[in-house]
């Protein structure tokens, strides 16, 4: 099977993030069995989703692993001009949900890994496949602990996220955060009689504003853009009903750090100042409540100098790598934090990922099948 037809097949996987990715996983799974593979699965607590690692070849910690997210965003609400789940090709462009963000590169790796005999290989080659990528990186840390206990620590690590084939070797992180207000309801005509959720909800919000600008002032050396932490409320749900005292309110907001900034800092900091609200809440209803939940994190991509993982990129494509940094969050980060010098490069651009009628160029696919090949040229015997 080359790329195109296996692309076709995780396309027609619908692994939007509220459903399961397991018959993706399996396919995957029973595609790349064969002796002289290894394959493990690791599950998230429902046993709904799974990671996936496959090792092939011999071991040691000179490997190469491969790394991709199973998971795409929805389509819902999104006007597509045909079914989100089956591929079709139109003037050079494959499209399909996923076909960009990242089932492609995942189906390069599995034309390549198909192809390859286990036992003419010096270093092994590792493919990973992550669960829920989209809300947060919350597979991959189980991932990594899965390739911790049970395989030897890979010397490099290339996460195919779309960068139209550009080694990008620094990203900011991501933290997504939701916090919950409790009051107490009331009728509107005497306010005093209850706590409005809403009214706090609001002082968390002006913090958060406030936050924002500080975050302007420390500037990335490290090319991201924009050069500083972001922050961005994305929703707000509370209230009952006109008259009525909100008895609750809820927001879901992200921070994006730089990768010059400790997140888990920022996070102290927030924590601080809803703790603040908390007590001054319960001195008014005893039963109040503020709670802020940590949804998901992805770990910035830092840019190291004289990266070995550079290196074994120009050795491969035999042309110097000029370092970029992107905007987005990768499980990257992750990697990099396990001791594993890691860079993201993958075939699609990022401007189409999450779009309708999302695309990626034939020539994006050839590109990286082409890279794949002389990946595996440098690990066989």
């Amino acid at each position: 099977m080359n790329a195109r037809p296996i692309l076709r097949e995780l396309i027609a996987f619908d692994t939007s993030t509220p459903n399961s990715n397991l018959p993706l996983v399996h396919f995957v799974a029973n595609l790349l069995d064969r002796p002289g593979c290894t394959i493990r699965l690791s599950y998230d607590d429902s046993r709904s989703k799974a990671n996936l690692i496959c090792a092939v070849g011999p071991t040691g910690e000179d490997g190469i692993l491969l790394s991709g997210h199973s998971d795409v965003v929805g389509v819902d609400g999104q006007a597509w001009t045909g079914n989100p789940f089956v591929l079709r090709e139109t003037a050079g462009r494959l499209y399909g949900r996923g076909a960009c963000d990242m089932k492609g590169f995942i189906a390069c790796c599995l034309e390549r890994m198909i192809k390859l005999s286990p036992d003419r290989l010096r270093r092994p080659l590792y493919l990973a496949l992550s669960y829920d990528e989209e809300l947060g990186c919350v597979g991959v840390p189980r991932l990594i602990a899965d390739l911790q206990h049970n395989f030897p620590r890979p010397a490099l690590a290339i996460v195919g996220e779309p960068t139209q084939m550009r080694v990008v070797s620094a990203h900011k992180g991501v933290f997504v955060m939701r916090t919950s207000f409790r009051g107490r309801a009331a009728h509107s005509s005497n306010p005093a009689a209850g706590l409005s959720a809403i009214d706090y909800a609001h002082r968390f919000v002006a913090f958060l504003a406030d936050l924002a600008e500080e975050f302007k002032e420390q500037r990335s050396r490290s090319g991201v853009a924009p050069p500083y932490t972001t922050l961005n409320v994305g929703t707000i749900q509370g209230g009952t009903s006109l008259n009525t005292v909100a008895p609750s309110c809820t927001l879901v907001w992200e921070f994006r750090p730089i990768p010059e900034v400790d997140g888990h800092a920022i996070c102290g900091r927030v924590e601080r100042f809803i703790d603040n609200l908390r007590q001054e809440m319960r001195d008014i209803v005893p039963d109040a409540d503020a709670v802020n939940e940590r949804l998901g994190i992805a770990f910035p991509l830092r840019w190291e100098a004289n990266s070995s993982a550079e290196a074994s990129v120009e050795r491969l494509t035999g042309s110097a790598v000029i370092p970029t940094a992107v905007p987005f969050g990768t499980d990257a980060g992750y990697f990099q934090a396990a001791g594993i010098p890691t860079l993201v490069m993958g075939p699609g651009s990022i401007e189409q990922a999450h779009q309708p009628d999302e695309w990626i160029a034939a020539s994006e696919l050839q590109a990286a099948t082409d890279f794949l090949d002389r990946v595996a040229a440098a690990i066989a015997n």
